[in-house]
């Protein structure tokens, strides 16, 4: 019997009400909040007009690095309300705007405009607002999310709009401070909001990863007081080697202690005024433009921000230069990006000018050289003895610059979300040079990934500077350990020989099918080639297979035909060459772009559930079925007429690749 999973789905109940906004950042729900918390579950609060802690964030007329924007598709409704604290200043009423630019155009749209009176009667400083839309009573409220239909228990009363523009937009929510009549007040005043929520829903339910700002203005309420334990954002790193996708992290900022912070995230640094990448990115005094980067509340949405691909591990040689010294030494990576090689001079793996050597610079897909003198970084030669040598390929840089956090005795933990495993710790790395009353080690480009937090400080000397951590989208390494090194002459590293020098490797489309080509230079003791194919970058296939040469000293040219009628999007290919003894070796990655079908699937990787946002809705019933990746069909359907199918995928084994046919149309997801 065929099950219409998509009426079932709606008629069972509702989606589960969530939110977005502080319940992420500050989920505590105790009302009223005492003046310690052993949790450490919410301290840190929005906040606007601190002078450079926040610049114009969430003011009228801000630049479009100072908006709070959600990203609401179209026909989709978002929902939002605040509520204000108690913060030492006497305040006036609040209006609160909802806006957009067209497309192609500078003109600024206001969709929702609404005036928000202090509360009568016991009002300390006017702070707490009127009982009504868009006015959340308290932190239990936030946490259960909008009442956005009026049967939501425990749910705040929210301002709503749905987006009736016809196209996905980037609306901005503004606080202006009003009197009563609506002008606009002269003197702005310092105000911060302890619980906020921004929610996004369409009608199958919400969507998360849609809330950023590129400069957060946040405060702590004292300098004293400690950022919550799960004050998390989530910087939208772009890739320059896959246009379109991106990497994902996740920065804890908990343990930080400042009375009002401005969070950002660049791929410079600091400042880009003088000197090179190096200088960029040093912590340095005073506030200075660092906003780039999105920072999102939550994982972006994959549907709209998609994953990229990760580099693979380095690999390296060396040459010796004309004087004998030292060495030049090659770095060979499959994504351009940033290249290290740090020479622990007396393998202690922590980074010592006058003892280690690190070797630094953009890299471009392939080879790149890095020249080695033999010397410290402080110009002494470096004594004879074992070394040990790590290299690694970086591939999107991002920079964490914090202005004016007094201490952050928690210190910076950097985190993988996508690509990746989820919760992974990442290398965090700083260089405090300028900073002199900052503590050791002022300068760590070698790196730290520990889960206690990196890059700590105390003593109020994060006041008014800008402090540094930096980082990149996914970074790759390898060591060589235990190298003998004699002083005053070359040092040889032996290469990697493989049994197979593949001199190019390409994909191109072609009608319903895929043309892959490749040559060797040379081949000893191979066996064949295997054709792997991935859907997503990461998990692949074997789709066929090539025969290989054996042994040969000249080029020959390969080729393979895979047949990719129901698929379409970006495809993944890569080579795993296999020896006579079948050692495999794996080759780069490339890529081919295959035209859209009518639609989009998310999320992707799936979890429990998966959905397609049709281009147009469909007229009719209409069947569905669900492939696994050896052609079988694993779930089964009907999809009522509508703009978007939901359907669970709970039951599906994880770790597999699968296709969803949707009448003649197909897409394809993994889980």
């Amino acid at each position: 019997m065929l099950i219409p999973i998509l009426g079932l789905l709606l008629c069972a109940g509702r989606y589960e009400v969530k939110a977005e906004g502080s319940k992420n950042l500050t989920p505590g729900t105790t009302s009223p909040r005492a003046a310690t918390n052993a949790t450490n579950d919410y301290v840190g609060y929005l906040q606007q007009n601190d002078g450079n802690n926040t610049r114009e964030f969430l003011n009228e007329g801000s630049s479009a690095a100072e908006r709070m924007y959600v990203h609401v598709e179209p026909n989709e409704t978002v929902h939002y309300g605040v509520h204000r604290m108690n913060y030492n200043n006497t305040h006036t009423s609040l209006r609160i705007q909802l806006r957009y630019i067209s497309a192609g155009t500078s003109t600024i749209n206001t969709v929702m405009s609404t005036q928000i009176n202090p509360a009568t009667g016991t009002n300390p400083n006017n702070a707490l607002l009127a009982a009504g839309p868009g006015v959340i009573d308290n932190p239990a409220q936030a946490s259960v999310g909008p009442n956005y239909d009026g049967t939501v228990t425990g749910g705040y009363n929210p301002l709503s709009y749905t987006n009736i523009t016809g196209s996905a937009q980037e609306f901005w929510l503004e606080f202006v401070a009003v009197n009563t009549d609506g002008s606009v007040v002269a003197n702005k005043v310092r105000t911060a909001y302890d619980i906020w929520d921004v929610t996004v829903r369409a009608a199958t339910g919400e969507k998360t990863g849609r809330l950023y700002s590129q400069s957060w203005g946040f405060t702590a309420g004292s300098d004293v007081a400690r950022l919550a334990s799960t004050f998390s954002l989530y910087p939208l790193i772009p890739n320059p080697n896959y246009d379109g996708t991106y990497f994902i992290k996740r920065v804890d900022y908990a343990g930080m202690q400042p009375w009002g912070v401005l969070l950002t995230a660049n791929s410079y640094g600091v400042s880009k005024a003088s000197g090179t990448y190096k200088d960029w990115r040093k912590s340095r005094g005073g506030s200075f433009n660092t906003a780039e980067y999105k920072l999102f509340v939550n994982d972006p949405d994959p549907a709209i921000y998609p994953t990229t691909i990760r580099p693979s591990a380095p690999t390296i040689s060396t040459s010796c230069r004309s004087d004998n010294k030292g060495a030049i030494f090659t770095l060979r990576v499959d994504q351009a990006g940033f290249g290290t090689i740090f020479i622990d001079g007396n393998n202690n793996k922590i980074y010592e000018a006058a003892n280690d050597r690190l070797l630094e610079g953009l890299t471009q897909k392939g080879d790149n050289q890095f020249d080695w003198d033999g010397t410290s970084d402080t110009g002494v030669t470096m004594p004879s003895g074992n070394i040990n040598i790590t290299y690694s390929s970086g591939v999107g840089p991002v920079n964490f610059p914090i202005f004016d956090a007094e201490n952050n005795t928690g210190g910076i933990i950097i985190r993988e979300v996508r690509p990746g495993n989820t919760g992974n710790i990442d290398y965090a790395f700083w260089d405090d040079a300028n900073l002199t009353n900052f503590p050791a080690p002022q300068q760590n480009p070698y790196g730290i990934n520990s889960a206690e937090g990196a890059h700590k400080w105390s003593g109020n000397i994060g006041d008014v500077v800008t402090v540094n951590t930096y980082a990149v989208g996914l970074i790759a390494r390898n060591q060589s350990n235990n190298i003998t090194y004699n002083n005053g002459s070359c040092l040889v590293i032996a290469p990697v020989i493989l049994p197979v020098e593949l001199t190019s490797f390409t994909a191109t489309a072609q009608k319903q099918q895929v043309a892959l080509r490749w040559a060797t230079a040379s081949e000893k003791n191979s066996a064949q080639f295997v054709v792997e194919r991935s859907l997503d970058g990461r998990r692949f296939e074997a789709v066929g297979q090539v025969a290989a040469q054996g042994n040969s000293a000249s080029t020959r040219i390969y080729t393979f035909l895979d047949p990719i009628s129901e698929l379409s999007g970006s495809i993944y290919y890569r080579l795993r060459q296999l020896d006579l003894d079948q050692t495999a070796h794996l080759s780069p990655v490339v890529t081919v772009q295959l035209a859209a079908v009518a639609g989009t699937l998310y999320p992707n990787p799936a979890t429990s559930e998966v959905a397609v946002r049709f281009a147009a809705p469909l007229p009719h019933e209409t069947a569905y079925t669900v492939l696994n990746a050896a052609g079988q069909v694993v779930q089964h359907g009907t999809v009522l007429p509508g703009a978007e199918l939901r359907i669970s995928v709970a039951d599906l084994p994880a770790n597999g690749l699968y296709l969803l046919r949707v009448g003649t149309h197909t897409y394809r997801f993994s889980k």
